[in-house]
């Protein structure tokens, strides 16, 4: 028989807390310590004051890492200034040579530029011939900053020590090398920024 002089239970649903794991949470919940976040910022402000100055020529580097980018064997001793824009084609018969006027230097008055990947089995950027009144009178050939000690080390073997020439435009010493039908320059000392590229220069004797 049923009791109807017991009062009314109510039972209520009580909410626990979830557990957290033993170890509070996961990693990627937690924030970074402060000595993280800063280093974060002075890494992303050293890399902006790498590449800022250099924004403008980054396609020089794109052109330098891609797949189809060449490799060539260049001596300046077989360089003339007896050669005509045909004939460097004819020399450079492998390198897919661009030829344009060139109204940005006083190197010459047409220039067939090429992107590269190696040189001599060294890192380079670019090959640039400058032609003045039809003739070769210079080429430059841009070296990345981490080959720049190779290229020279290959360039003492060759051809010994070079002289004194001077200073580039902005204060760095030049050194010289003579050959047989002009000259090749390049700077001392590879330059701070990392993506600086040195530059060798070949300029026919006079």
């Amino acid at each position: 028989m049923k009791d109807n002089n017991k009062p009314y239970q109510r039972v209520v649903a009580v909410e626990r807390p979830a557990r957290r794991p033993a170890g509070g949470g996961s990693a990627l919940s937690r924030p970074l310590p402060r000595w993280v976040v800063w280093l974060l910022g002075l890494l992303a402000l050293a890399l902006a004051l790498i590449v800022l100055p250099h924004f403008g020529s980054l396609h020089v580097y794109q052109k330098h890492f891609r797949a189809d980018a060449r490799e060539i064997a260049l001596r300046f001793e077989e360089l003339s200034p007896r050669m005509n824009e045909a004939a460097l084609k004819e020399h450079f018969k492998d390198l897919p040579l661009w030829c344009m006027p060139e109204q940005q230097s006083d190197l010459g008055d047409r220039v067939c530029v090429a992107s590269l990947a190696k040189a001599n089995d060294v890192p380079v950027l670019g090959l640039a011939l400058f032609l003045r009144d039809g003739k070769l009178r210079h080429a430059i050939l841009q070296v990345p900053w981490w080959a720049h000690g190779k290229m020279q080390d290959g360039y003492n073997r060759e051809w010994g020590s070079p002289v004194p020439a001077g200073s580039d435009g902005s204060g760095n010493a030049v050194v010289r090398w003579k050959l047989p039908g002009g000259q090749v320059e390049m700077n001392k000392q590879r330059y701070l920024g990392p993506l600086s590229w040195s530059t060798v220069l070949w300029s026919a004797g006079v």
